[in-house]
């Protein structure tokens, strides 16, 4: 969810923690959420001052709601039994994930795994009788592969490191310094020129830590932790180049520099390119008119990404196959996006190319992303489909809660809802083992998969019967 996928062999230990993405550094970060200079929907946190760290984690998805902008249709359904069809949705769609997750993971955006896992949904999805293909973009984001930090002398080294959330691109080396936490008194009385400050961790915001030695001339930043592991913290603007390493890590850079001038390089470049893959069954009035169901389907870097998104995306090919030999006076589109965990860039890169026209078009937006984990099914979205779908799961007694607004970030619905699109995000509420290597298929529930398809396809057929 953006991710921020979202984040090769150099981030191998990224997996081993659930970490929280803050401005203020007082929690540890999803890692690695690459940084990206395109403008995203996704709401970073406000820097303050850093309390002691905790182990809490926070999802990178969901976002508000919106107004109501349709008329909520009141036809007769027979009521039939919740296990019947739910049940049965939820196994095909856990059988799908399986095979997903086992064979396609990881699936990080700009890597080799995305092209592959791209493939193999226009191919899935051609199969299944719809007009499948692969719609390319551009990205530009800083890669969180290849040698971000290196020491250089006195002798080589690869240091793990993560970009810093709106950190400055650039490729610096010079001599490093340590500067404590970078408080007024921390710094040089000669000040930083062409040096690349050593920071830790705490007391206030990574962005005063940066903004000081920036000040004080420094061309690049290295920010390690105040507690066992990796972390990833987020920037107010581009200043310097910076970057986040482990407390180990940064121990032994600081040992480093106490024995002896220390120089380093830091490597901070872009990835340029993702991809969609869109699937459309033609509505039988040939009008024009669209209802998208989307969901993204890279992961951040080294995680299995079952519920992040695994889930979502499984559910779209259990959808997409139960409604194959159906007909709606609508097309019907499926979208699995690209660069999500980089800042929802497939998403907002499908809706910036619309006309005003095919705005205006598309009927609605269902957006299903980490929707495998948790109490139960949760909406967010407009208020008319919410009440649609509230509706018709109260009949069919589906407990499903309502959401109005989730202040932690956004996902592939953002655009749409940006664009006045009506939208619906089914999701579930359970974010604290996303972009971790806990994100595992034996965390996600079969019955929350089988809930959101099944609703899924009950929204679609109101929609049909409203005149789409």
């Amino acid at each position: 969810m953006i991710s921020r996928a979202l984040r090769n062999t150099a981030l191998l230990i990224l997996g081993a923690l659930a970490l929280v993405l803050v401005a203020c550094g007082s929690d540890p970060a999803p890692v690695p959420t690459p940084v990206s200079t395109a403008t995203s929907t996704a709401t970073l946190p406000t820097a303050t001052p850093e309390p002691p760290p905790t182990s809490t984690t926070v999802p990178p998805s969901p976002t508000s709601a919106t107004t109501t902008q349709a008329v909520i249709p009141t036809v007769e359904r027979e009521v039939i039994p919740r296990n019947a069809e739910v049940e049965r949705l939820g196994a095909a769609t856990m059988e799908t994930l399986t095979f997903l997750t086992n064979e396609f993971s990881p699936r990080a955006s700009g890597t080799e795994e995305e092209v592959v896992a791209a493939e193999y949904l226009r191919d899935e999805f051609a199969a299944l009788g719809y007009d499948a293909s692969i719609q390319p973009f551009e990205v530009q984001s800083i890669s969180p592969y290849g040698r971000l930090l290196t020491v250089d002398e006195p002798q080589e080294m690869d240091i793990q490191a993560f970009p810093m959330w709106m950190t400055a691109a650039g490729v610096v080396t010079g001599q490093m310094v340590d500067v404590g936490r970078a408080l007024s008194d921390d710094i040089p009385n000669d000040g930083l020129d062409g040096r690349i400050a050593l920071i830790e961790r705490g007391e206030v915001t990574f962005d005063e830590k940066v903004t000081a030695v920036f000040n004080a001339g420094a061309i690049g930043a290295v920010v390690y932790n105040n507690e066992p592991g990796p972390f990833v913290g987020a920037l107010g603007g581009e200043t310097i180049p910076a970057v986040a390493v482990s407390q180990e890590d940064g121990d032994m850079l600081k040992s480093l520099v106490e024995d002896g001038p220390v120089t380093a390089t830091i490597r901070l470049e872009y990835t340029e390119e993702s991809r969609n893959v869109i699937a459309d069954k033609p509505g039988t009035a040939d009008d024009g008119r669209v209802v998208v169901l989307g969901g993204h389907y890279d992961t951040v870097p080294d995680v299995p990404g079952a519920n992040d998104n695994g889930s979502g995306i499984a559910t779209l090919l259990t959808i997409a196959r139960e409604i194959a030999d159906r007909e709606y006076p609508f097309t019907v589109r499926f979208i699995a996006f690209g660069a999500e965990e980089l800042g929802l860039h497939g998403s907002q890169h499908y809706v910036g190319q619309l006309s005003d026209e095919e705005i205006a078009s598309t009927v609605a937006m269902l957006n299903f992303d980490a929707l495998g984990s948790g109490p139960t099914t949760a909406t967010l979205g407009t208020l008319s489909l919410q009440s649609m779908v509230e509706e018709y799961a109260e009949q069919h007694g589906i407990d499903i809660r309502i959401r109005y607004t989730m202040d932690w970030g956004s996902s592939d619905h953002a655009a749409f809802h940006d664009a006045g699109i009506d939208h619906i995000f089914f999701l579930g509420e359970d974010f604290s083992r996303i972009h971790t290597p806990d994100d595992k298929l034996e965390f996600v529930e079969t019955e929350l998969l089988g809930t959101s398809a099944f609703l899924g396809m009950a929204l679609l057929d109101m929609l049909a019967e409203d005149g789409g």
